[in-house]
């Protein structure tokens, strides 16, 4: 009855998904499941059966469900956190293990007709990850190559103020093709304790070291979100083998106290945050009008200094329109006219999402525990639009990447499962 055809896919790939031998013009339910270690999300639509007794996802809108518009893919594009989930907790991919998913298929009448089980994966099988341990260097992190001899576009992924490095954008990346590392650079072994006493001075290690491979092309991409944005666009002032940048939902410029790193061993000069403009609602923080205010008079003593930027790097600026953590179009809008106004090539895409714009079909996040303040913090976004807007901005991004880093080869396909057995609760 139920039939995908790829049980075994990559995260970001398009399923075709359909049913067949039903009643025909009668109404089924399609519920999809995601098992996590940190609990279950689900989502599920109801259908009409054709005339030929069929339903077809890329054909069918659903009746109701948790989406409402033609979409092959609307089913994982609408998960949403079940009772078992930990009240801001999100579904954290450490170790660029694949996720599981059941799709069920009901009749009218709540009876189980048929399940299938999916394997979805971060990482392209055929993509080796290598631990990168280089105590006296201070190194630690992951780098990932795609099979054969190259040479391949490089991208740095610099993680966010988080403090946890996630594996779901530099394997994105790596799947395409391309030729990532990621690191820690606080909060891990022998590293500082706090983003304040990093030195930006240390981003020359993972630059070297990805440049020096003998099968890097020699072009060098720089990604992050967020505070891992603002790294970026900074590194790209002081590392002219940066080639191409593409920040998301990023800060303006740095701040005080936390969001500050130090430069020639001293800490850049930078405005303060007032955090009394702060909004609280139903127990969780907002703190975009604080940003807001703080972007909107910021000296320029106080900005990026853009006219170090080599002027053949181009940038790729990214705000979310419903971002609660800070204001991303307004800062995507003042960063779009400081590059423009130092001659630097800028593209800007101001989208529906809140601050996390994660890779396709990674599950909405609208507010999030903060270990370092003790609260829950807003981070806005609606999940249909954001998941959305994750498919069109990060297929944009391999295209900016293509176009200023060059293409990298085609990877082969691998042998994928026809049957997908699910793991203990355990092992996900």
């Amino acid at each position: 009855m139920l039939h995908v055809d790829k049980v075994d896919s990559l995260q970001a790939e398009t399923l075709c998904i359909t049913a067949n031998r039903l009643e025909a013009r009668t109404c089924y339910k399609i519920v999809l499941r995601f098992f996590h270690s940190n609990g279950t999300h689900a989502a599920y639509a109801v259908f009409q059966a054709d005339c030929l007794g069929c339903i077809d996802l890329a054909r069918d809108a659903p009746i109701r469900g948790t989406y409402h518009d033609v979409d092959p893919m609307g089913l994982f594009s609408s998960v949403l956190p079940t009772q078992d989930i930990k009240f801001g907790s999100s579904v954290r991919c450490t170790k660029s293990e694949p996720y599981y998913y059941t799709l069920v298929l009901f009749n009218d009448f709540g009876k189980k007709l048929d399940e299938i089980n999916l394997k979805r994966r971060w990482l392209h099988p055929l993509i080796s990850r290598i631990e990168v341990r280089e105590p006296e260097q201070k190194l630690y992190g992951y780098l990932y190559k795609p099979p054969g001899a190259g040479p391949f576009p490089a991208i740095i992924d610099i993680q966010g103020a988080g403090g946890t490095m996630l594996e779901m954008i530099p394997t994105f990346f790596a799947s395409q093709g391309f030729l990532v590392l990621t690191f820690m650079y606080f909060q891990h072994e022998d590293l500082p304790d706090a983003i304040a006493d990093v030195d930006a001075a240390f981003f020359q290690k993972p630059i070297d070291l990805l440049l020096d491979l003998p099968y890097s092309n020699g072009r060098l991409g720089v990604f992050g979100p967020s505070f891992g944005g603002l790294t970026a666009n900074f590194l790209a002032t002081k590392y002219p083998q940066i080639s191409a940048v593409i920040a998301v939902n990023a800060f303006e410029s740095f701040c005080r106290d936390e969001l500050v790193m130090k430069e020639n061993g001293a800490p850049i000069e930078c405005a303060r945050i007032d955090e009394g403009g702060a909004v609280w609602r139903n127990g969780v923080l907002g703190t975009a009008p604080c940003f807001r205010e703080l972007y909107e008079n910021l000296k320029p003593e106080h900005k990026l200094p853009w006219a170090r930027v080599a002027k053949s790097t181009a940038f790729r600026v990214i705000g979310g329109m419903d971002d609660m953590v800070m204001d991303s179009v307004q800062c995507a809008r003042h960063l779009h006219k400081d590059l423009t106004d130092n001659g630097l090539y800028v593209e800007m895409d101001l989208v529906a999402s809140g601050h996390s714009l994660l890779p396709p079909f990674y599950p909405h996040i609208p507010f999030l525990y903060n270990k370092f303040q003790g609260l829950m913090w807003a981070y806005g976004g609606h999940s249909v639009l954001q998941e959305k807007s994750q498919r069109t901005v990060w297929a944009r991004n391999v295209e900016f990447y293509k176009r200023f880093l060059g293409c990298p080869p085609k990877i082969p396909d691998w042998s994928r499962e026809k049957e997908v057995t699910m793991p203990s609760r355990s092992r996900l």
